[in-house]
């Protein structure tokens, strides 16, 4: 099981990880994480391509155990979601806090393509947010 905070779901309770398959890509979506993955879960996710993960604290985990999530998993390709933008009304942790702890940051409107298309070396990529 995985939880939506530090302390086995007892603040904010369950969160699901999704991962999908297509054409030889995998793809895993973290939800509302609330802390590092045990070794029950890290098998069960299994080799991952593309990783979208929460940076932005305060309901997830922060960047640093974002960054330490990333180490686990090893995705050649790292989506960070759940940060702060000029039009959120909440405080969350901007996704530069994430980006400064990697190498090969981008930003870009999205990604498409296949495995082929994926970075040799890992990649950040920042997805911009629409007005």
């Amino acid at each position: 099981p995985v939880f939506h905070d530090e302390v086995k779901g007892a603040k904010r309770g369950d969160n699901i990880i999704f991962v999908w398959e297509m054409d030889e890509l995998r793809l895993c979506h973290l939800g509302d994480l609330g802390h590092l993955l045990d070794d029950t879960t890290l098998n069960s996710i299994g080799k991952i391509d593309i990783l979208m993960v929460p940076v932005g604290g305060t309901f997830t985990i922060d960047a640093r155990e974002a960054r330490d999530v990333v180490d686990q998993l090893h995705p050649r390709l790292v989506i960070p979601m759940h940060f702060k933008t000029p039009h959120l009304s909440f405080e969350l942790d901007v996704s530069e806090k994430f980006t400064l702890y990697f190498d090969r940051v981008r930003q870009d409107k999205l990604w498409q393509g296949t495995v082929a298309d994926l970075p040799n070396e890992q990649e950040v990529l920042v997805l911009d947010y629409h007005d």
